[in-house]
């Protein structure tokens, strides 16, 4: 029989009996509130930043942040693709479906028709772009920039001049291209090339190196196509990222396709997020809530008492980020 502790009746203590048990990676209040020293707020993440605590940020991004400079999403039925009667017409298939590796096979007339529509005039200078775009390149000359990762594909991170180490291309981009038959690599850095003035006079591009009767020789950039896995560079770098982040910005997204939607689920728990969107989505559904008019912050009844790290910031995305800029005294800097 094993012999008694003499001490034990004196450690004990009743009323740990019904205490619920606290699991590795759940916070106390006292950690939760030091978060954001209890002001759960935009100005709160501000003054974070001020104070120098913040260091790492990870920037999430989707087609919301480049439709202000005219470059229409695949979705949104205010600035979607099918708000342009004309191309509506044009095109046989939805943008999603063209946009799948069986539309690109099948009819390659209407996925390149709406490469056209968007990416020509990116490349002729006719989209710029955006206050948002031109703030986390600012993010990387502060050197607080630890990633964007985008799903975006318009080149538009490129063009504003952010480093392509800081950048993670979530869903590909135009940077190369190749034949869907042979694999054969095409060159796509220059208007004159091949590829785009193929694209640009509205025709599909083909490979030179290898001929099918078929058309399957069909040249195609280097973007993820629904239903395609995301580049193994995202992989490689999302875990270590994510736990190096010290704030989350997402911007433009409605975080609902994975495994990118994921990517704010793995931030430590300590880490504040923070989303410019028209509407809060996601795991923001239940965020403190501020509205941006006008240049002006109005925050909104507080729906969840134990939300201590998570602040959306509702309106016009360039809106809310300019007023995040001016709150930082950054602003003259963001040109």
């Amino acid at each position: 029989m094993q012999k008694l502790n003499p001490h034990f009746f004196d450690d004990f203590n009743p009323k740990q009996l019904n205490s619920p048990k606290r699991s590795a990676n759940q916070l106390t209040p006292e950690e939760m509130h030091a978060v954001l020293n209890g002001d759960v707020s935009l100005n709160g993440i501000v003054k974070k930043i001020k104070s120098g605590e913040i260091k790492n940020i990870l920037v999430l991004t989707g087609a919301g942040i480049s439709t202000n400079a005219g470059i229409p999403d695949f979705r949104s039925p205010e600035t979607g693709m099918y708000t342009n009667p004309e191309l509506k017409q044009r095109l046989k298939l939805s943008p999603t479906d063209a946009f799948s590796l069986h539309g690109l096979q099948h009819e390659p007339q209407t996925f390149y028709t709406i490469v056209k529509e968007i990416f020509g005039p990116v490349l002729l200078g006719n989209y710029k772009p955006t206050k948002t775009h031109k703030f986390i390149r600012l993010l990387e000359k502060k050197g607080l920039l630890l990633r964007n990762y985008t799903q975006n594909i318009d080149i538009l991170e490129n063009i504003v001049g952010i480093s392509e180490d800081k950048v993670v291309q979530g869903h590909g981009s135009f940077a190369s291209a190749r034949c869907t038959l042979c694999s054969n690599v095409f060159k796509t850095d220059s208007l004159e090339s091949p590829f785009w003035k193929t694209v640009l006079q509205g025709g599909v591009p083909t490979c030179d190196k290898c001929s099918d009767e078929t058309g399957k020789n069909v040249v195609r950039p280097d973007v993820v196509l629904f239903g395609e896995p995301l580049p193994s560079r995202f992989f490689d770098l999302k875990k270590t990222d994510a736990l190096k982040c010290d704030l989350l910005i997402v911007a433009g997204t409605s975080l609902l396709v994975y495994p990118f939607a994921g990517l704010p689920n793995e931030v430590s728990k300590t880490c504040p997020r923070l989303m410019f969107n028209k509407t809060p989505t996601g795991l923001f559904s239940k965020a403190n809530q501020e509205t941006i008019l006008n240049n002006t912050l109005t925050a909104m009844p507080n729906t969840d008492n134990e939300n201590y790290r998570d602040v959306v910031v509702l309106g016009d995305i360039d809106e809310g980020v300019s007023k995040f800029i001016q709150l930082l005294g950054w602003g003259e800097e963001n040109n």
